[in-house]
């Protein structure tokens, strides 16, 4: 099963080279251009300047590398068709990230715009597991809040590059017995519960 909680999570978190916005357009985020070669196996992404992690580092070309490499060597990695046409990457300037590619690979914005694509500091991915306690990114939110537990707070990333959300806190809630869900959400406890049984519509109104 999807663990659809984690994956929100990552949606609210992520930074990524590009942005689909609420109509399906693709749209520059961290990357400001990219260009594709005549023969369409290599392509290079200008990032914009001046980014920041949610830490208030310097996120680089470096950064970028360090991240699709691991998404390369990850065996764990369940998306590994994401990054399978990927040979190599090189960022030849801090602001310049190069990939070559063994096939032409149109979708490739497409792709660095997925939460799974996320960007995260080249010395986080270092420092090992560790890092995902407290996982590091660009996007709209950081993580306030999680340690292990069973919820998880969300606070506006006060160093994003794009507009602020209007939203300032978010908590997910970990509530493993369905009809407890339902109960939260009706007696206003909670805001939304996602994952219900179909055999729980007939209580919803």
């Amino acid at each position: 099963p999807v663990d659809t909680g984690s994956v929100a999570g990552v949606n609210l978190i992520a930074g990524t080279l590009y942005e689909l916005k609420s109509d399906g357009a693709l749209a520059p985020g961290l990357a400001e251009s990219g260009t594709v070669s005549d023969d369409g196996l290599s392509w290079t992404f200008v990032l914009r300047e001046g980014l920041l992690f949610s830490d208030g580092s310097p996120l680089t070309a470096s950064d970028v590398k360090a991240t699709i490499e691991r998404s390369k060597a990850d065996a764990a990695n369940l998306y590994p068709w994401m990054v399978a046409p990927i040979v190599s990457v090189e960022a030849p300037s801090p602001t310049e990230v190069v990939i070559e590619l063994d096939r032409q690979y149109t979708s490739l914005p497409n792709v660095l715009a997925q939460p799974a694509m996320m960007i995260m500091p080249a010395a986080g991915l270092d420092a090992g597991a560790s890092f995902f306690d407290a996982p590091v990114s660009a996007g709209q939110y950081r993580l306030d809040a999680w340690g292990g537990s069973a919820s998880a707070t969300f606070v506006v990333n006060e160093h994003y590059f794009g507009d602020a959300p209007a939203i300032q806190t978010l908590e997910f809630v970990t509530i493993e017995d369905v009809n407890t869900r339902l109960a939260q959400v009706k007696s206003g406890q909670v805001d939304l519960a996602i994952d219900l049984p179909p055999s729980l519509l007939p209580q919803i109104s």
